[in-house]
């Protein structure tokens, strides 16, 4: 817990507010509370959006430096799409993603590892040879990163392109992945 004073060029002590910022544990990582004291409404609702966005800069800041390495995730995602051998696909999803990873398209509904990999084999059988890419940066935004993808056959013919959105853990792997196939 932090309480401080806060007071803007020119004002009295008088007229100075009261900070307080908590910060707990959560399942979804540390929780930031931030309450501003002031003698009136009229006061606090002028500084209510500059908190939003001050702390929307500083979980900004907090999400890239925890998923810094979103991209490697992504692309082991991706590969593990293509891969032909089933242990090879274990490992790269297990580096990449919890456990409890839930995967939604439109051709499928998946929630846990192994149902992930009983879709990712299915896709040898009924697709084999296809391979998915990323097309293009990941971008990221407070632990949702949006990434292009381009899907070639064995011959590297293209098949089909789409757009995933996935969602990071605290400790920086994929929790959750929404895909969209495009035209």
């Amino acid at each position: 817990r932090i309480v401080l004073t806060y007071a803007t060029p020119g004002q009295t002590p008088s007229d100075a507010s009261l900070v307080t910022i908590t910060l707990e544990e959560s399942e979804q990582g540390t929780l930031l509370k931030l309450h501003h004291a002031f003698s009136s409404a009229k006061i606090r609702d002028h500084f209510v959006q500059g908190w939003r966005h001050q702390l929307a800069l500083f979980s900004k800041a907090v999400s890239e430096e925890l998923h810094a390495h979103v991209a490697e995730r992504v692309d082991a995602y991706l590969r593990a799409w293509g891969d032909p051998d089933g242990k090879t696909r274990r490992s790269l999803l297990e580096s990449c993603a919890t456990p409890g990873i839930v995967f939604r398209d439109a051709f499928s509904a998946t929630e846990g590892l192994d149902e992930m990999l009983a879709n990712l084999e299915a896709v040898q059988v009924y697709m084999p040879g296809m391979t998915l890419a990323r097309a293009g940066d990941v971008r990221l935004s407070h632990g949702t990163a949006v990434a292009d993808w381009t899907a070639s056959a064995a011959d590297g013919s293209p098949r089909g392109k789409g757009t995933n959105v996935y969602d990071l853990s605290p400790d920086g792997v994929i929790s959750r992945v929404v895909g969209f196939w495009g035209s």
